[in-house]
């Protein structure tokens, strides 16, 4: 019985939360509602009073009814409509003002969205706005487009029907952009399909992440004037950031080298199984940089550990093979036979220096055991 009253009388609603920290202490706040009804009159009546870090979607409706018209949720703002609040948002203990949003009933339609899902910083790209299967006449429109403005970077607009006419628009704050525009002809009793081209340019120093394009506010006007609010739109851009290209590039890189690279015993050649090890670091990275998700400090880190992964493969490619005396890059018979010729040597001999490449074991001395081991390497070869 009481939503029904509230239903009711209720055209434009507020919430207004504040903090009285005269009378009780800082981590409690005094919670008001106050209602303006069609004759705008303001009932004002005190609920409770509210621990900070309380939410208030016990007492504020998640849902109201008003006759021709849809609710569409809690706004900070009453104009705009751009930030939309969350009723289970802990209470502050700051003041808080909640405006009521309302789409006008009867008319079917509303706006659409459509762009590319991801740019690299710096990159320009478009977004199309359209009225999809709107119902009614149009004869003017008045839309919001907001955006991320610390990511994007609005560069201009344009008209993709010779009937529909940009007349204005202005940026009343960052990041928010109104538009004002009539329809002609034929689009005046169907205005319907694309209209407007939204161009973009993703910031060259904006950070890896989703950056969003919305449609806030969308109200269209009939010959009579009346006006009927259409539902918005919203289109989200993943944002491929500088650190993400220089991962990228990592990747690439990595891939080459992983590609070109042939496992085996010779000079040139890498170590058995170092190229699965080079590759499930790549595979790891290729994750992060697909993850849309990922941080800037998980997208450090994983640069870092290919880097590291990419050195410690480069540098296991094999520049001298021990035991190849005879340097015909292999091991064999031939290699003994240069090493027997030094048989008995030891770090005391004069021309030491000259064969102690064949002391394998480095006890100074090039003895049975030094000939064994090359021995066994020749026949594991």
């Amino acid at each position: 019985m009481g939503k029904r009253l509230l239903s009711c009388m209720l055209a434009i609603a507020m919430v207004f939360i504040m903090a009285n920290t005269h009378a009780m202490a800082a981590d409690r706040a005094s919670v008001f509602v106050m209602f303006w009804n069609n004759d705008d009159a303001k009932t004002v009546s005190l609920f409770e009073t509210k621990h900070v870090g309380d939410t208030v979607e016990d007492i504020v409706p998640a849902d109201l009814i008003r006759e021709g018209y849809t609710f569409d949720g809690w706004y900070l703002d009453n104009e705009t409509f751009v930030n939309k609040w969350d009723l289970k948002t802990p209470v502050t203990g700051t003041n808080l003002f909640l405006f009521a949003k309302w789409i006008k009933s009867g008319i079917s339609g509303g706006s659409v969205l459509t762009g590319p899902g991801s740019v690299s910083a710096g990159e320009a790209f478009d977004i199309t706005y359209s009225l999809k299967d709107y119902s009614g006449e149009g004869l003017a429109q008045d839309i919001t487009v907001s955006f991320d403005a610390g990511k994007l970077e609005f560069v201009g607009s344009s008209s993709l029907d010779e009937d529909f006419i940009i007349v204005d628009h202005k940026e009343s704050a960052p990041g928010v952009i109104r538009f004002l525009s009539i329809f002609l002809d034929d689009l005046q009793t169907g205005p319907d399909g694309s209209l407007m081209k939204l161009s973009f340019k993703a910031k060259a120093d904006a950070a890896s992440g989703q950056a969003d394009v919305k449609i806030t506010n969308a109200v269209v006007a009939d010959g009579a004037g009346a006006e009927h609010e259409v539902s918005g739109a919203s289109h989200s851009i993943e944002i491929i950031g500088v650190e993400k290209l220089t991962l990228a590039e990592l990747i690439e890189q990595a891939g080459t080298l992983h590609d070109n690279a042939v496992e085996g015993k010779q000079v040139g050649q890498y170590p058995a199984g170092s190229k699965a090890v080079l590759n499930t670091a790549i595979v790891a990275a290729q994750q992060v940089l697909n993850n849309p998700s990922s941080t800037l400090t998980d997208i450090e880190q994983a640069a870092n550990q290919l880097r590291q992964a990419v050195k410690v493969f480069s540098d296991s490619v094999i520049v001298y093979i021990p035991g190849d005396y005879n340097d015909d890059d292999q091991l064999s018979v031939g290699d003994l036979a240069v090493m027997a010729k030094s048989y008995g040597k030891t770090s005391a001999d004069p021309d030491w220096d000259l064969v102690k490449s064949g002391d394998m074991n480095g006890d100074n001395k090039i003895d049975i055991e030094d000939l064994v081991l090359v021995a066994r390497m020749i026949i594991e070869w």
